[in-house]
């Protein structure tokens, strides 16, 4: 069973909630019982804060303390772990799930795209007959469809099952205009817990289904330069850690903000500002890496994402690569980690103050 991670708070409510209206049934395990005890239970109460079950089928008493619980509701093909719980007689009593994995239902696989200072889709309408063309910001891809996102005031008529024709996608060769129709339109929503410092309200999100499916997509993301780069960087292909992907990220920082939200809040808030190290040029990381303190770097980069990583390390030697590495493979504690990157952001913002760093998408164009 293919499975994806979903994060959103009030996703996982309402998803928790219609379990809890239909009185499903799950089913409950551990590493040590699984395939031997059987144990089923209901939801009798779920909030924010607080989900408790009542054990309808089973012995309790085979239920470990020192062992997770994994809870799997087959109706709704969800699961989600907890590794702390309260058993009282039949009623068990967790912290609400901040991570629940359901089933993926999509025909075809989805590319999304982590940064998409880049990625563009190009279009215009199935019955303007002066052809006029529109540009949009392009988030993810398939070969059944994409989705973008643009200002709610350029596409003022455009409606469930407007017909649309795809004439450019970033990374995608198009032999022709490509027949497609959309399928829904939504408010574009920033990831939860990052902050709006644009006019993100005012954008939609847009998904177009195409009438023909492509032979095959071109995905030339960050995640494909970073195979590219693994060739070219001897030393990264190792099994020391070396940062984490997006799921990895916020399931430390769901961890991280049930005991305290504050932290994991200004944790969340720092990698997204380190985050824009990657704009960096390679004039600008030669200044970086030599007046970086290295050992804050490395402590500040322990929740960053691998595509950052990789990204700084591309140009440096084998020998600065090594050490950092080792540095970087070293665990922090959330707090040590916080004070780094509080650290190193206050680097960046000098060198940006002075005119040193420029960190923006089109900071690689020169102007002559």
């Amino acid at each position: 069973m293919e499975m994806f991670s979903l994060f959103k708070s009030r996703m996982i409510q309402d998803t928790l909630d219609e379990i809890f209206e239909s009185r499903a049934n799950w089913t409950i395990w551990q590493p040590s019982t699984q395939g031997k005890v059987k144990i089923s239970g209901v939801i009798t109460m779920v909030d924010e804060q607080n989900l408790t079950m009542d054990i309808t089928e089973g012995d309790p008493g085979e239920i470990k303390a020192s062992e997770p619980i994994y809870a799997h509701c087959p109706q709704k093909d969800v699961i989600f772990k907890r590794e702390t719980f309260q058993l009282k007689s039949k009623t068990l009593t967790f912290k609400t799930p901040n991570e629940l994995k359901l089933r993926e239902r999509r025909r075809v696989e989805r590319f999304t795209y982590k940064y998409q200072d880049f990625k563009t889709v190009s279009l215009k309408f199935y019955n303007d007959k002066e052809g006029k063309g529109h540009s949009f910001t392009l988030n993810d891809l398939s070969t059944s469809g994409l989705s973008f996102v643009c200002p709610k005031s350029e596409l003022p008529n455009v409606e469930n099952g407007t017909e649309l024709f795809i004439t450019h996608i970033s990374d995608q060769e198009m032999p022709e205009d490509h027949h497609c129709k959309v399928v829904y339109i939504s408010r574009f929503m920033l990831p939860e817990g990052v902050q709006d410092r644009t006019n993100a309200n005012e954008l939609v999100k847009v998904g177009v289904d195409f009438l023909q499916s492509l032979e095959s997509v071109t995905y030339k993301s960050i995640s494909s330069i970073v195979a590219k780069k693994q060739e070219r960087t001897r030393g990264l292909d190792v099994d020391s850690f070396k940062g984490l992907m997006d799921d990895e990220q916020q399931r430390v920082l769901n961890k991280i903000a049930e005991d305290n939200q504050a932290l994991a809040s200004n944790i969340r808030d720092r990698i997204e500002e380190i985050d824009s190290l990657r704009f960096m040029t390679p004039q600008m990381k030669q200044t970086f890496w030599l007046e970086v303190n290295q050992d804050l770097l490395a402590a500040a980069l322990r929740l960053s994402s691998r595509e950052l990583i990789y990204d700084l390390l591309i140009d440096v030697t084998d020998r600065v690569r090594e050490e950092f590495l080792f540095k970087l493979d070293d665990a922090k504690a959330p707090s040590a980690i916080n004070k780094a990157q509080d650290s190193i952001c206050e680097f960046i913002r000098a060198k940006v103050k002075s005119g040193e760093f420029v960190l923006s998408p089109t900071s690689f164009v020169k102007y002559v």
